[in-house]
Formats: C-alpha cells, structure tokens, sequence
C-alpha cells in the first residue's frame, strides 16, 4: 500500500534496517492518517507509544500538521522523549511542565570541556548524567516555553498533564462553549417554563449558573499567563492514557428517584471539561485538524463512557444523529430492565430498574 511504503522506509531515518512496525501497526498509523482523528485502542504492550509518534511524524511530512502536540503523563513524559529520539534521531522536541536541571558537580565537567575546547568523554558523559534531574517547570519557565512555541518550530511538542492543566483559554472562548453546551441542555429544564418575565428570570438564572460551573471546571486555578492555548497554533492533539478524560458528562436523574443501576458516569471531571475545551478548539479551528487518543481501555465501566469519549473525537457524528446529551445516549442504545438488585448496604432485595444491554447496535457500530 502506499502510505505503507511511506511508513517503513521514509518516515524515520534508516527505519527499515533497525525498527521495523508491525502489520498492524501500518494499519493502525494509515486509518489513523486517512480518518484524521481517533481512538488508538492498542492493548497495553502493543505500541501506543510507537504508533502515536509515527502518525505525528507522517502528518508532519505530509503538511497536515505543523505543530503536534501531545499531553503525556508526568510519569512517561521522558520516556516519550527517548521513544522520539530513537525512531526520529535529532527531532526538536519541546517538553512543556519538566526540564533537565545539571546539578553542581556535572556542571563543572561541562564548563571545564567547553574551557578546554572539547566535547565530553564517555566517562564524564555518564558522571554528567548521574548527576542531571528533572525539576517540574514553574510558572515562569512554563510561560517562556509556550512563548517561544508562537515562534519557532519544533518536530513535537510534549506536554505534561499538570502542565497542560495550567495553559489557559480567553474567557470568551469559554463562555462561547458555556453557552451552546446550555442551549443543548435546555430540553432537561423544569417542566413549566413558560414565555411569562418570571420563567424567563428563571431560565436566565440557570444559564448564569450553568456557564459559572462550565467556566470554574475549565478553567481552574490557572496562573496568569500570555500566552493562551488559542495563540499556539496546535493542529494536531494527541492525549496519552486518554481514558483519564472518561468522566465528561454524568447522568441527570430524569430516570426516577434513582439512576439505574449498572450505568455508572456518575461524576464530572475539571481535567475532562479542560480537554474538551482544548480539543473542541483544535477541531473548530480547522478541518485539517486532527485529535487522537491513546488509551487501551477507551470504555471501562460505564456506556455512558461511550457517548463521553466520542464527544472528544467525533461530536458531530453524534449530532448528525439527534444524540445532544447523554440521555439521548441512554434512549437510544441503553436497554433497560426491572430486575431484582441486592441492597449491599442492607443485605435487602429491591426492584430496581437496571442497563442489561445495548440497542441500535449497528448504528452505535458505525459511529465507533
């Protein structure tokens, strides 16, 4: 296949004598390449890691992507950066939330070479190492990282979780989001609401309170900053161990006095509401622009994951099909059930209506 050619000889130096991608992962990296945005559902040991790079890598070759930009882990994120220069020797990498600090002792080894007008042995190559760590960036040297991302170009743009938590977005931005998201919602409104000036005070309070909490879970508690996520430019968003995002939207109990039993989603997460803000941002900005996650357990507990997880990917896949909120989720592909449910509190049967399956699977199948 062509882009299969593209993958194994030119998309990383010498590629074809040394590493050589699997069967599937060519095919993951060109569905990937061809659907611009997507789940990578690898399993764990499959290569996520390989895999994500090398799809940065061939959009960038191709023009689709000038500045990729992935969100890892604190935990990996130096991982990731020894991963890029394996496969991709000499890529300029930026990794925004950490930094090597030398410490005293490998720094006089280092001005000493330089002094002298060499480079460093391999002995004083690994004291130098011995005694580098990584310090988490503070708020001054996160902000210079993300100001010199506006002007110079980088092959990857790592980003720690914390990190990327603390860039912020225009209040404008926000509030735009804030509000369609409110009108989307509108149809779980008390029944009653009327045109009479005291429904409509009503109404005008709920929005003000909806857009308050949308905008404090976006938001955070950010440090100022410059620089905004809107002024980078980012066309490619890529999210590492993405199912940490799952908790986007919860359930309201419009289902009675209690929530099913088995739908699970019952929180909303600040980090879930960031990312959705961010990626929703890249998506609009351009239809060229691509959001992939990488996670081997995309849906865990929950369907409600489901409908959470694709709202980050492919939203207007889910629209197209009348499915705004979650619980046009749960109507459309959640069956349910009255059944006999213990009472683990009290050791007590109760009847109990359940979710025992889903319906409408081949249109469900489609979206996936």
């Amino acid at each position: 296949r062509e882009n299969e050619d593209v993958i194994k000889s030119d998309l990383v130096p010498d590629l074809e004598n040394t590493i050589q991608p699997h069967d599937y992962q060519n095919e993951c990296i060109r569905w990937a390449d061809e659907t611009d945005r997507g789940i990578i559902a690898l399993d764990v040991g499959l290569g996520k890691t390989f895999v994500g790079i090398l799809l940065a890598r061939l959009r960038k070759q191709k023009g689709k992507a000038r500045r990729p930009f992935c969100v890892v882990p604190k935990s990996v994120a130096t991982n990731w950066a020894e991963e890029i220069e394996t496969l991709t020797p000499g890529a300029r990498v930026m990794i925004i939330g950490e930094s090597k600090k030398v410490l005293k002792r490998g720094q006089k080894i280092i001005d000493k070479a330089k002094a002298e007008g060499r480079g460093l042995t391999e002995e004083e190559r690994k004291v130098v190492e011995a005694n580098t760590r990584l310090v988490t960036d503070d708020t001054k040297t996160r902000n210079i990282k993300l100001a010199r991302l506006k002007q110079e170009e980088y092959d990857f743009i790592l980003c720690t979780q914390p990190a990327f938590e603390r860039i912020p977005m225009r209040d404008d931005t926000l509030g735009r989001y804030a509000k369609s998201d409110f009108e989307l919602t509108r149809r779980d409104a008390p029944a009653g609401i009327t045109d009479k000036d005291s429904d409509k005070k009503r109404v005008a309070k709920m929005r003000e309170s909806f857009m308050a909490a949308r905008t404090s879970r976006e938001r955070g508690d950010i440090d100022k900053s410059v620089v905004y996520w809107e002024d980078l430019g980012i066309d490619l968003l890529m999210a590492d161990e993405a199912h940490k995002y799952k908790n986007l939207h919860a359930t309201k109990r419009s289902f009675g006095a209690k929530k099913p039993k088995f739908l699970g989603g019952g929180g909303k997460s600040k980090l879930a509401f960031k990312m959705e803000a961010m990626s929703r941002f890249v998506r609009e900005a351009s239809p060229d622009n691509s959001v992939y996650f990488l996670t081997a357990t995309p849906v865990k507990n929950s369907p409600v994951e489901v409908f959470n997880m694709l709202q980050y990917i492919a939203p207007e896949r889910l629209t197209a099909l009348g499915l705004n909120t979650v619980e046009d989720f749960i109507d459309r592909h959640c069956v349910m059930e009255e059944r006999d449910v213990l009472n683990a509190r009290d050791q007590t049967i109760e009847r109990q209506s359940c979710v025992v399956g889903f319906q409408n699977v081949q249109e469900l199948e489609d979206v996936l």
